[in-house]
């Protein structure tokens, strides 16, 4: 697949979900970014797509596993999972007009503290919040993959929200600890919130059998 199909057809996923609401799972492995926006706000104008999300969080891995996994990409440059990650989140949020009528928030999983990782929201939406929100995601060290808790702690955040959600995680899903269980957090946010939350997984690892655990997670929402 070609790399700026890959990500057009990601970002139209992404904001199909903000606007039209659950659709279809997405969790292939995307390297070698070519941003290329969508214009959302034509589609809104011309009555292309209305809104049906009334929220959005991304869980973004900022793990010591997403810092490890680096190859040189399509522009010759050096990269890590997370930049990968961090790239994505920068061009969705390029397509979404500057003020969207949506709350959005923005969770770093990457500790065991995860419950102190909101870095942004739950707030009304604002393109250059988010952003600064993403920029000031760096390498943190040593640290483990503690999805369980950052998904169990965007539960918690969700209640500040009404309506329907657009949960989007990013990561490699590598190095899960033992007792670690993102698939069951997932089926609890599920039951916590039947059909106003649809989880969304963008798998940017190499492993095949994490690549299996983003895909369970994203099914427990479907």
């Amino acid at each position: 697949m070609k790399t700026n199909h890959l990500l057009t057809s990601l970002l139209v996923l992404i904001l199909t979900l903000v606007i039209s609401g659950c659709a279809a799972k997405y969790d292939q492995r995307t390297r070698d970014i070519s941003c290329t926006t969508v214009p959302i706000q034509a589609m809104i104008n011309s009555g292309e797509y209305q809104k049906k999300a009334d929220n959005f969080i991304i869980i973004q891995d900022a793990s010591s596993s997403m810092n490890y996994h680096k190859e040189f990409v399509a522009t010759g440059s050096y990269s890590s999972d997370l930049d990968v990650s961090k790239g994505l989140i920068r061009c969705m949020t390029n397509s979404l007009p500057e003020y969207f009528d949506v709350y959005a928030g923005m969770r770093v999983s990457g500790s065991l503290s995860s419950e102190n990782g909101l870095v942004y929201g739950m707030s009304p939406y604002s393109r250059n919040d988010l952003v600064r929100a993403v920029n000031s995601v760096g390498n943190r060290g040593s640290l483990i993959t503690d999805l369980s808790g950052a998904i169990n702690n965007a539960s918690n955040d969700l209640k500040e929200v009404s309506g329907r959600t657009a949960v989007i995680l990013f990561s490699d899903a590598e190095d899960l600890p033992d007792g670690n269980d993102p698939v069951a957090a997932a089926a609890a946010m599920n039951e916590m919130y039947g059909d106003d939350v649809c989880i969304y997984t963008i798998f940017v690892g190499d492993n095949s059998a994490n690549k299996a655990t983003m895909e369970a997670i994203a099914a427990q929402s479907s």
